[in-house]
C-alpha cells in the first residue's frame, strides 16, 4: 500500500477538519491528526480498511457498499452513517470523497473529510485558472501541483497564503461556497469574505503566522446566498524550498454553534422565565435576549378577551429599523396570505414557516410599486409563527422573522422555536395563575373587609335595639314598642339578604344547569310587589303587565331572588316618596322585566362594570350600604335561566335594569291576544 507523500500529509495534518486519503485501490493511506483525536486511534490503526471498524454495526454494509461502487467508478463518495468516537459513542455524520488526478492526469485515488456539507462540488473554471498558473509558474515542482490538486479536490474550504500575507490560491469550493472570483478571494488578504464583527479574529489569525506556529479560531463567512455561517478556521505552515506558505481551511461548524447557542439561549431563557411573575415585563425581556440569538426579531402576542389579541412584547436587532420593519411586515401580512400571521397561529394552533420570503416581498413590490422602497429596505428573509400552548388551551403565538444578518429560518428553526413556545406557555400559565391568585386574595380580603362592614352595621342595630326592649319594653308607648320589633325584623331581614345573596352566588358558580319549570311571571312578580308595598310604604311600586302574558321556563325562587335584589337597589338609590316602575312585556321568545327607579343614575361606563362582584360607584357607597353583590347574584341567576340582564340610563334621571327569561317552548309561536 503507497502512503501518501510527505507534501500532501503535511497540508491535510493542518487541517481543521478530520481528512482521508486513500489509494485507487480504496485504501486509506493517510488520516491527519484531527481524525486520530476524534476516532481516539493511532494511525495503524485506522488505514488500509482499518478504518471501518469505527462505523456502527447496523451502517457497515450500506457504507461499504457505497465506498466499493464509487471506487470501482472513480465517482464520487457520500456516505451519512454513525461512526465511533473516541469516548466510545456514536454519533452521526457525513463523509464525502471525491477522487482526484495525480500530475500526469492519471486518478490518484481519494481526498475525504468528515462533516455534514450540502454545497456543489463542480469545479470552478477560476480554480482551474488558479491550477494552471501554480503549474506553470517558475518555481512550481510536480510535487507542488500534486498538492494543489489535492487541495482543489477537498470537499471544503481551503487557501493558501504566502509568506507576505498575500492569497495565492483558494481551493473550487472555497470559491462556489462564497461566490467570489479568484480576484474577489484574493482581495484584503482574504477578509472580504469574512463577517465585519469578526475581522479582527481574522487579523489575529493573520499576524499569528509569523510565528510559525498553527493557528486556529472561529468566525462567520458569508455564504454564496449572503447569509453567514460559523467556521472553524485553522492554518498549518508548510515549508518548500527554503519558502514558507500556510495552508488554511475551514470548516461550516454553524450547526454545532447554533446547537450549543440553543442550549445555553434557553438555559438563559428558562432562568428569566422563573425569576419574574409580571407577565409583561418577563416577555419584553424574553424578545431582547431572542434578538439576535434566533432572528432578528421577535414579537409575542397574547389571547385578550377584549381585543382579540394585544402585541406585549416586540424586538429588533436594530431599534432604528423597528418602525420600517413593524410597518413592512405590517404590508406583508394585509397583502399576502403566505405570510406567517400571529392570528390564524392562534386560531389553528399549528406553525407557519416561510424560508425564503424574497419572492412574496418582490410580488407586492410588484402590486404596490408605491411601497417598493420600504419593503427592500426591510430585507426579509424568512418569517416563522408558532403558537404559545399548554394545558391544552392557545395563550398567544411567538413570531421570528430573519433580515439584515441574512440568516433564513428552516424546519430546525420551528423546532427549537416550539420548544421555546411551549417554555413560554408554562411561565405566562404560572405568571396568569399567580396573578389571578393574588387577585383572588385581594378580592377575597376585600369581600371580608365589605362583609363585615356591612354586617357591623345591621348587627349593631339588632343589638342595640334587643337591649332596649330588654331593658325598657315594658315602660315603651305601644307605637315605639312595635316601631323596635319593626327595627328588628328589617335588621334581621338584611341580615338575611347578605347571606342569600353570597349562598346563592356560590351556589350559582357551582352549577351549570338548573331545573325549570313553566311560571306565570306576572303572578310570581305581582306578588312579590304587593309584598314590598305592605313592608316599604315610603316607595310606590307600579306594575305594569299584560293580562294574556305567556308563561317563562324559569325556577320561581331565583325569580323572588333577582326581584328582591332589584327592588332593594331601587329602594336605596331613590328619594324617599319616588315611585319604582315594574314592567313586564314579551320581547320575541322572551319575556322582558324592566325594573325603573329615580335615583342617582348611572354613567355610561359603569353599564357593564355594575355587574362585577363588589362594583361599587363613588356616589353608590355614600348613599346607601351594600357590599356589591345583589346585581351580581341577579346576572348569574339570570343567565342560569337563559336570559339576560342589562343597565340602562333612565331618560329623565335614574336606573333601569331589564333582564329576560325564555317563553316557555309550548308557547313561544303563540300570539299575545
Amino acid at each position: 500500500m503507497d502512503v501518501a507523500p510527505v507534501s500532501q500529509r503535511s497540508i491535510i495534518d493542518g487541517m481543521a477538519v478530520p481528512v482521508w486519503l486513500s489509494d485507487p485501490e480504496g485504501r486509506f493511506n493517510h488520516v491527519n491528526q484531527r481524525w486520530l483525536e476524534f476516532t481516539g486511534r493511532t494511525a495503524e490503526d485506522e488505514l488500509g480498511s482499518g478504518w471501518a471498524q469505527g462505523i456502527h454495526a447496523d451502517d457497515v454494509a450500506s457504507v461499504m457498499q457505497a465506498w466499493q461502487h464509487a471506487v470501482s467508478q472513480q465517482l464520487p463518495f457520500t456516505a451519512h452513517y454513525r461512526h465511533r468516537r473516541h469516548d466510545g459513542a456514536y454519533c452521526w455524520l457525513t463523509s464525502e470523497g471525491a477522487p482526484y488526478v495525480g500530475a500526469d492526469g492519471s486518478f490518484a485515488g481519494y481526498v475525504g473529510v468528515l462533516l455534514n456539507q450540502d454545497d456543489d462540488r463542480d469545479v470552478h473554471e477560476h480554480a482551474e485558472r488558479a491550477f494552471r498558473e501554480a503549474w506553470e509558474a517558475p518555481q512550481a515542482n510536480r510535487e507542488h501541483f500534486e498538492a494543489l490538486l489535492l487541495l482543489n479536490a477537498l470537499p471544503c474550504n481551503v487557501g493558501q497564503v504566502a509568506e507576505d500575507g498575500h492569497v495565492d490560491f483558494v481551493n473550487a469550493h472555497w470559491l462556489e461556497y462564497t461566490g467570489l472570483t479568484v480576484e474577489e478571494a484574493q482581495a484584503a488578504g482574504g477578509a472580504i469574505a469574512v463577517h465585519p464583527e469578526d475581522v479582527a479574529e481574522f487579523e489575529r489569525l493573520r499576524a499569528s503566522l509569523s510565528d510559525g506556529q498553527p493557528v486556529e479560531g472561529e468566525m462567520r463567512i458569508r455564504r454564496r446566498d449572503g447569509a453567514y455561517r460559523w467556521h472553524m478556521a485553522r492554518a498549518a505552515p508548510v515549508r518548500h524550498d527554503g519558502r514558507v506558505a500556510w495552508v488554511w481551511a475551514t470548516a461550516d461548524i454553524d450547526d454545532r454553534k447554533r446547537r450549543e447557542g440553543v442550549t445555553e439561549f434557553l438555559s438563559d431563557a428558562g432562568k428569566v422565565l422563573s425569576e419574574c411573575l409580571d407577565v409583561d415585563v418577563t416577555l419584553r425581556t424574553i424578545t431582547e435576549l431572542a434578538v439576535p440569538r434566533l432572528a432578528d426579531w421577535c414579537k409575542i402576542d397574547l389571547i385578550d378577551e377584549e381585543s382579540g389579541t394585544r402585541r406585549v412584547a416586540y424586538s429588533n436587532a436594530d431599534p432604528a429599523r423597528m418602525a420600517m420593519a413593524t410597518e413592512a411586515q405590517k404590508l406583508l401580512a394585509e397583502h399576502v396570505k403566505e405570510m406567517p400571521q400571529a392570528d390564524r397561529v392562534i386560531r389553528t394552533g399549528s406553525s407557519e414557516l416561510v424560508e425564503d420570503l424574497e419572492p412574496l416581498v418582490s410580488r407586492l413590490v410588484t402590486a404596490k410599486p408605491e411601497s417598493a422602497s420600504l419593503l427592500t429596505a426591510s430585507d426579509f428573509r424568512s418569517a416563522l409563527a408558532v403558537a404559545i400552548k399548554t394545558r391544552g388551551r392557545t395563550l398567544g403565538a411567538l413570531t421570528l422573522v430573519t433580515a439584515e444578518s441574512g440568516r433564513r429560518l428552516g424546519r430546525d428553526d420551528v423546532e427549537l422555536a416550539e420548544e421555546f413556545a411551549r417554555r413560554l406557555a408554562i411561565a405566562v400559565d404560572h405568571a396568569l395563575l399567580y396573578q389571578n391568585l393574588t387577585a383572588a386574595l385581594q378580592a377575597k380580603n376585600e369581600f371580608l373587609s365589605l362583609v363585615s362592614h356591612e354586617l357591623r352595621t345591621p348587627l349593631t342595630t339588632l343589638t342595640g335595639t334587643a337591649r332596649v326592649l330588654r331593658r325598657h319594653g315594658d315602660q315603651m308607648e305601644a307605637a315605639d314598642r312595635i316601631q323596635a320589633l319593626r327595627d328588628l325584623e328589617i335588621g334581621a331581614e338584611w341580615l338575611s339578604r347578605i347571606v342569600e345573596n353570597m349562598l346563592n352566588l356560590a351556589h350559582a358558580e357551582n352549577r351549570n344547569s338548573i331545573e325549570l319549570e313553566p311560571q306565570l311571571l306576572r303572578r310570581l312578580i305581582g306578588t312579590m310587589v304587593a309584598e314590598q308595598r305592605d313592608q316599604f310604604p315610603g316607595h310606590e311600586v307600579v306594575l305594569t303587565a299584560a293580562e294574556d302574558l305567556l308563561p317563562v321556563l324559569a325556577n320561581a325562587e331565583y325569580v323572588q331572588q333577582i326581584m328582591a335584589n332589584l327592588l332593594s337597589n331601587a329602594r336605596k338609590y331613590s328619594p324617599p316618596g319616588q315611585a319604582i316602575d315594574v314592567l313586564i312585556e314579551r320581547e320575541g321568545d322572551f319575556a322582558a322585566v324592566t325594573v325603573s327607579d329615580r335615583g342617582i343614575g348611572l354613567d355610561q361606563s359603569q353599564l357593564t362594570e355594575i355587574f362585577e362582584p363588589f362594583f361599587r360607584s363613588e356616589e353608590g357607597a355614600s348613599r346607601a350600604s351594600g357590599i356589591g353583590l345583589g346585581l351580581t347574584v341577579c346576572k348569574r341567576l339570570v343567565e342560569l335561566q337563559g336570559g339576560h340582564i342589562r343597565a340602562l340610563a333612565r331618560p329623565g334621571g335614574g336606573s333601569s335594569f331589564r333582564f329576560t327569561l325564555p317563553l316557555a317552548p309550548e308557547y313561544r309561536d303563540a300570539g299575545e291576544g
